[in-house]
């Protein structure tokens, strides 16, 4: 099995460790580690642990070979109660923003997505052009 991380750059792992680290600090979404983004010859496959998460509260666009994921999740209910301090509450709200870059073009229009059991699947078809094809030699 070959796994691959998406821009494939040298600084890339780097980057995205930094840009993990400042998130935290910044009070920005908290980076999303439950995604699984695999290759075929006909497309690339993302899977998205979504435990607990409606249809509704998720948000796909693709744009410019990238993919935006965003998830906001604010339950409702009383934000005030008598005789109770919260000391941490982080059940109320959830918010996801993940980007994948892609290498090669996608077939925008057949990009489908299915929410099941908590875990979101993406299959994004190559191109035409982007497709690895066997080339017959003339003699």
């Amino acid at each position: 099995m070959k796994l691959q991380n998406f821009p494939l750059t040298p600084m890339a792992g780097f980057e995205r460790d930094m840009s993990e680290l400042f998130r935290g600090v910044l009070g920005a979404p908290a980076p999303f580690r439950g995604l699984d983004v695999a290759e075929t010859e006909t497309a690339y496959e993302v899977a998205v642990d979504l435990p607990g998460i409606a249809m509704e509260e998720v948000s796909l666009d693709f744009a410019d070979k990238t993919l935006r994921i965003e998830v906001a999740k604010v339950e409702n209910g009383e934000t005030v109660v008598e005789n109770r301090t919260w000391h941490r509450r982080d059940r109320r709200r959830v918010e996801i923003r993940e980007s994948i870059r892609f290498p090669k073009d996608i077939e925008v229009d057949a990009i489908a997505a299915r929410l099941d059991r908590g875990v979101l699947q993406i299959t994004l078809p190559k191109a035409q052009a982007a497709q690895a094809r066997r080339i017959a030699i003339q003699g």
